[in-house]
């Protein structure tokens, strides 16, 4: 009977065991599976590493629109040194794999522009007691002239009803070169077609300069003269000079010398002649004079200004000095940057 009745409580036993064995595990099983506290969107998308802008988003969200929220950074952040990602874009991964976000190239630094400096006149180097250039007196001899106020010239250099046409086009050295200087054309060519040209005010005259081959005819001379201290004229082509100029050539111990060119002669002088003093004659063969105005109080700001005389860089029209004015527009067969029709 003994042994009959040990097996049933064997049983019992193991049954017993086997229900406590059951209880633990189911319990465990709903303590894994018991879900956990919820946890924010934006404790969810927080990058791990921030650099220059960029971030590595979770590994689960790649793809995905982002949601992250601004983070507020310890300290201020460089400016971005890469364009930020767009609106609805992911910065892209590898996978989570290699555990590291993924650079953008540094943008390149955008250089400081240089101040630029103002444009600086063109300055001509007068000097107090030498000339420069002979056709405009030194500083000390420009400062015993008049002033320029309201100074024109009251009388026409060459008599206005024998100018056919002018043309605003006289230009010194090279052919491309700023024109300077005005042509007037008589219409007419012949060995005695010729007109007087005078001194279209009181003026000084500074310089003569005899030149020859440069038209048709032998002799060429053009005459420069002060109105005032910052105003000149000069006119150009004379075939004679007068008795009068003659004697300024003579007197100057440099007749028939030439009188251009870096080694030339120069005749510097300032001597005063009277409103309408003979300069000479005009026309021959050539048929033209020129007739030009350095005006030192307008700068025309030529670029490479060195490249060109001074009497090119102030070269004013001469058109406006003239009391006539008006009738010599009318007579511009063309117009430049020197002088305009009107």
């Amino acid at each position: 009977m003994y042994r009959r009745g040990f097996a049933p409580n064997l049983v019992l036993i193991g049954i017993g065991l086997a229900i406590v064995v059951g209880v633990f595990a189911i319990s465990s099983i709903t303590r894994v599976n018991t879900p956990q506290s919820p946890v924010s969107d934006s404790e969810v998308n927080t990058p791990d590493i921030v650099l220059d802008g960029t971030s590595t988003p979770p590994n689960d969200d790649v793809g995905a629109p982002s949601q992250t929220a601004p983070s507020l950074p310890s300290k201020p952040l460089p400016p971005a040194s890469a364009p930020e990602t767009p609106s609805g874009e992911e910065p892209s991964s590898s996978g989570g794999n290699s555990g590291a976000t993924s650079e953008s190239p540094a943008a390149t630094p955008t250089p400081t522009p240089e101040p630029v400096s103002p444009a600086v006149a063109y300055d001509p180097g007068f000097k107090a007691s030498s000339r420069v250039t002979p056709e405009i007196p030194s500083e000390n001899e420009r400062a015993t002239l008049p002033s320029c106020e309201g100074k024109i010239f009251p009388l026409d250099p060459v008599e206005f009803s024998k100018v056919v046409s002018i043309a605003p086009t006289g230009i010194f050295g090279a052919a491309s070169n700023p024109p300077s200087f005005a042509a007037f054309d008589f219409g007419t060519s012949g060995e005695y077609d010729i007109y007087n040209i005078v001194a279209p005010a009181d003026v000084y005259i500074t310089t003569i300069v005899q030149e020859t081959g440069i038209t048709a005819d032998p002799e060429d001379t053009t005459v420069y003269f002060a109105l005032c201290k910052d105003v000149f004229g000069y006119v150009t082509n004379i075939k004679e000079m007068s008795a009068a100029v003659q004697d300024l050539v003579t007197d100057s111990y440099r007749f028939g010398k030439p009188h251009t060119g870096e080694n030339a002669c120069k005749i510097e002088i300032l001597e005063l002649v009277g409103q309408g003093s003979l300069f000479g004659t005009a026309g021959q063969y050539a048929g033209k004079m020129g007739f030009g105005v350095i005006d030192l109080r307008k700068n025309r700001n030529l670029a490479n200004p060195s490249a060109y005389p001074i009497k090119t860089n102030f070269a004013a029209c001469p058109l406006e000095y003239l009391t006539h004015s008006a009738g010599f527009y009318d007579k511009l067969s063309s117009e430049n940057n020197l002088c305009k029709k009107m």
